[in-house]
């Protein structure tokens, strides 16, 4: 079986990365799940979920991971902008 491995370039470049840019922290985290999305299986997201919230647990951070799993498709739905836009403002506005 041939290996693939995936290199994440979004973290690149410190300062000038996507993340740092828009004040973002790589340990903050909202997982927008929908139930009816056809590529991904809700309760697999679920359980990614859970488990690295242990990890986060045991740096007193879990309000920093988040799931929000609308009644919906795969698509960027008005509810789940209006979500995101929140948790962007909850994190980004002080």
């Amino acid at each position: 079986m041939t290996e693939i491995k995936f290199i994440d370039t979004s973290l690149r470049d410190g300062n000038q990365s996507l993340w740092d840019a828009t004040g973002i922290k790589t340990g903050m985290i909202l997982s927008i799940a929908p139930v009816m999305d056809k590529d991904a299986h809700l309760q697999d997201v679920q359980e990614c979920v859970e488990q690295a919230r242990k990890i986060y647990d045991l740096y007193a951070a879990s309000d920093k991971i988040q799931i929000f799993s609308p009644d919906d498709y795969n698509r960027l739905s008005p509810e789940m902008r209006e979500k995101t836009y929140e948790w962007l403002q909850e994190r980004l506005i002080k």
